[in-house]
């Protein structure tokens, strides 16, 4: 059996019901999501299919309640984004090491990724309005104060 499971910030999945907050014991509670994105930035992800010569067709970017907010794969700075293909598989991955050209407002979303012949859903993410290229000194109206995955970088709403 070959293990398909991608361990990456941001899971992706080949079906919308796969979400967490869709579990039977999330109850439906978006609002508890724990992945925080900032405004400028997605979260950094990969993808694996089988090999193909498809190239990325769109990622849209979507409310969580499946509304379509837009087609964001023209936001993304080039060389962010990749296909690798490696023992027969290709992996999708975005970096996240470069600002998007367009910020995104705060709020619950998920990506829609298509490459001309297969979907993929991401996990919902939360984006916070801070902006990622500041590093200390950050302050939100409640004071609510945000540390990242393992980063020694405090980030405030």
């Amino acid at each position: 059996m070959i293990d398909n499971h991608i361990y990456s910030v941001l899971p992706f999945y080949d079906s919308v019901d796969k979400q967490n907050f869709k579990k039977e014991w999330m109850y439906n509670d978006v609002f508890t999501v724990p992945l925080i994105c900032p405004k400028n930035k997605l979260l950094p992800f990969q993808v694996k299919r089988s090999n193909k010569y498809n190239t990325l067709v769109s990622l849209e970017l979507y409310c969580y309640d499946g509304t379509l907010i837009d087609d964001i794969l023209a936001d993304i700075p080039a060389g962010d984004i990749d296909i690798v293909s490696s023992q027969g598989y290709d992996f999708i991955i975005y970096y996240g090491n470069k600002a998007l050209s367009n910020d995104l407002s705060g709020g619950f979303y998920f990506l829609k990724l298509y490459d001309g012949s297969q979907y993929w859903y991401s996990e919902i993410f939360n984006v916070k309005c801070f902006d990622w290229n500041k590093r200390y000194g950050l302050r939100s109206s409640n004071e609510r104060r945000y540390l990242i995955n393992n980063t020694d970088i405090l980030i405030t709403r």
